[in-house]
């Protein structure tokens, strides 16, 4: 059986997670298929300011996976090139994530906003 078409050619983004869930289960992945449904409905670049639903750790993996697959092969290189200049370490399993309460919050901060700031 081949796989759904997705939205980039056709599809819809309400109906393809019944029509992975659907696709699934004539596999026989039952007890995968709603799992993997809810996981389709709640991974895509919807916009810094949308609520995404909450996710299983198999979805938080496919999430990370798909962000790194938008930046492209480039964009994870330049971003590990860029984070041994200014002297971060590629990995750190003590480090603690680093939450923001709101997207500005996120945001970087230029170096003249910065100087102004403690001026």
């Amino acid at each position: 059986m081949a796989c759904p078409p997705g939205p980039q050619y056709g599809g819809t983004s309400s109906r393809d997670p019944r029509i992975a869930g659907e696709w699934l289960r004539g596999l026989g992945e039952i007890t995968r298929a709603d799992e993997v449904a809810h996981i389709v409905a709640n991974v895509s670049f919807k916009g810094a300011l949308v609520e995404p639903g909450p996710l299983t750790l198999e979805g938080q993996v496919v999430q990370d996976a798909d962000r790194l697959d938008a930046m492209g092969a480039i964009g994870v290189a330049r971003a590990y090139a860029f984070g041994g200049h200014v002297g971060q370490p590629m990995h750190d399993p003590g480090a603690e994530p680093r939450l923001h309460a709101t997207f500005e919050a996120g945001l970087p901060v230029s170096r003249v906003a910065a100087a102004t700031a403690r001026a």
